[in-house]
């Protein structure tokens, strides 16, 4: 079973699985050389691949590009759906012998500008344009120099629509029922007895948005022509056997709605995190005051009490700290340890500093008499002999 990444990397690509095209390529650390069981663990794995959620950045990076390509000053779009499945990339090279073209960047599938311009030369023939405008939207070939031009369009890269689909990807078998007939080019001729040869891989399904860039008028050309082509001749691999063909979105909304049921999903799974992050801070709350003796809760009370003030305490809150701080008062009589008197003596001094030592509106006499006396009360607090009465104004 020959392994298929260094020992030192298993720890670090087992926690790839929000990224669908970083765990197909180094998701699987081990492949069996031949058999039923090599069948196996490439469809287990290739299953996973296919269940792996859409990458939360991935549907913000799409809809930075949705937003900037929406200009009809400069470029022409059009959202297509695949009518089943789609092989992109099928015949390039990969270590499973399963290949899908993807943004390596985000792990997500797309369709090459390069193969899109292709598709939409071949469909403005299709439409019938001859070779004037055919030069002018795709440019000019030769072999020299002077023979070469650019032309008018710019084909970018298809987008998968976020929430098109369940997921982007989708396992697919196909099955060369006469393995020997295609492999001698038909020298073998192909028999009912021949035993079919299953090819684990991956397919595409959902929505893309295809972005041509360009004068406006020859870039709605240019989108004639790719349009033509993808509904009727399709584009990737075996469309000779129903893959790769688009439909036309029914609905012109469906690529917004689709935006908005990710950020629904989005926002549920934030929603989620902070709803866990709260679970645990409450039990790490109820923990650290488990772990607390009576006295210390009381002086705990008083803190948190003081720390849930934003700005200007209300009256309510005011009249909660000033019971907190009589309770210590009570209480602090009682205490023997001296570490725990002066930790009340302190924060009581705190609160005091946010409440206000005296009542707003007395004269300057009685501000300064009824501070004295709340400063005197802490001291005694922190010595040890106070009377336990309640400190008024």
């Amino acid at each position: 079973m020959p392994r298929l990444m260094r020992e030192s990397l298993l720890d670090a690509y087992r926690g790839c699985r929000d990224n669908p095209g970083l765990l197909f390529d180094r998701g699987l650390d081990e492949l069996p050389a031949e058999g039923n069981q090599r069948g196996r663990v490439l469809a287990d794995h290739l299953r996973e691949v296919c269940s792996s959620p859409v990458p939360d950045i991935y549907v913000r990076a799409y809809e930075r590009w949705e937003r900037v390509s929406d200009d009809a000053q400069y470029f022409a779009r059009w959202f297509g759906r695949v009518d089943g499945r789609l092989f992109i990339g099928l015949g390039l090279p990969h270590v499973l012998e399963a290949q899908v073209t993807r943004n390596r960047l985000y792990g997500m599938p797309m369709i090459p500008g390069s193969a899109l311009k292709g598709a939409a030369r071949h469909g403005a023939r299709i439409l019938g344009l001859d070779d004037e405008p055919c030069e002018i939207l795709f440019g000019r070939e030769g072999e020299a120099p002077e023979d070469l031009a650019m032309g008018y369009l710019v084909f970018h890269d298809a987008w998968w629509v976020p929430a098109s689909a369940p997921t982007p990807y989708v396992p697919e078998v196909v099955t060369v029922h006469h393995p020997r007939y295609y492999a001698t080019r038909g020298a073998e001729a192909a028999t009912p007895f021949d035993s079919p040869n299953p090819n684990h891989q991956i397919a595409v399904r959902g929505s893309f948005l295809f972005v041509i860039e360009g004068p406006p008028g020859w870039a709605a050309l240019g989108m004639q022509a790719l349009r033509a082509a993808l509904e009727q001749d399709g584009t990737g691999g075996k469309a000779a056997a129903g893959y790769g063909f688009f439909l036309e979105e029914e609905d012109e909304n469906c690529a917004r709605a689709c935006r908005q049921r990710a950020e629904n999903a989005i926002r549920r799974k934030e929603e989620e995190r902070l709803r866990r992050e709260q679970q645990r801070a409450a039990q790490e709350e109820a923990a650290r005051r488990a772990s607390l003796s009576e006295e210390e809760l009381l002086i705990d009370k008083l803190k948190r009490l003081c720390e849930d003030v934003d700005g200007n305490p209300t009256s309510c809150q005011v009249q909660k700290i000033n019971r907190a701080i009589n309770k210590l008062f009570e209480e602090g009589t009682r205490w023997e340890n001296a570490d725990y008197r002066d930790k009340a003596a302190y924060q009581i001094e705190k609160a005091y500093e946010l409440i206000g030592w005296h009542k707003t509106g007395v004269k300057r006499a009685k501000r300064e008499k009824q501070r004295k006396k709340k400063e005197t009360k802490i001291q005694d607090l922190r010595k040890g002999n106070t009377n336990g009465n309640a400190v008024t104004d």
